[in-house]
């Protein structure tokens, strides 16, 4: 551990407690999760985010249970913008689309057909 801790007994139990939910969150074990934001905690900085985690129980209970995520879709919504922001000007849609397809490697488009 860091020396910083033997100095603060609360900085070490708050650091234990965030790490307790990381290690609950990473190995998806549910059942700790939930005990551990149901405790009471002298950290009034935790108090926001422990009863944000009780209003979201279920999505979260959904999280651990499935292996889907949204994080490829978010992905190809950046590039898209990125690439929006970029082509700002530009004159025709056909060359466009035809760059979006390209930086995609055509993973959501067929190839565009000119108009």
């Amino acid at each position: 551990m860091n020396a910083y801790f033997t100095y603060d007994s609360k900085l070490t139990e708050a650091y234990n407690t965030y790490q307790h939910i990381l290690r609950a969150i990473q190995t998806k074990d549910y059942s700790l999760f939930l005990e551990l934001i149901n405790q009471p905690t002298g950290f009034k900085e935790f108090i926001p985010v422990f009863k944000t985690f009780k209003k979201y129980r279920e999505e979260i209970k959904n999280t651990f249970e499935t292996s889907y995520s949204n994080g490829p879709l978010e992905c190809m919504n950046n590039h898209i913008k990125v690439i929006k922001r970029n082509a700002y000007g530009m004159r025709s849609f056909y060359n466009f689309k035809l760059r979006l397809s390209i930086c995609l490697k055509e993973s959501a488009f067929t190839s565009p057909k000119k108009i």
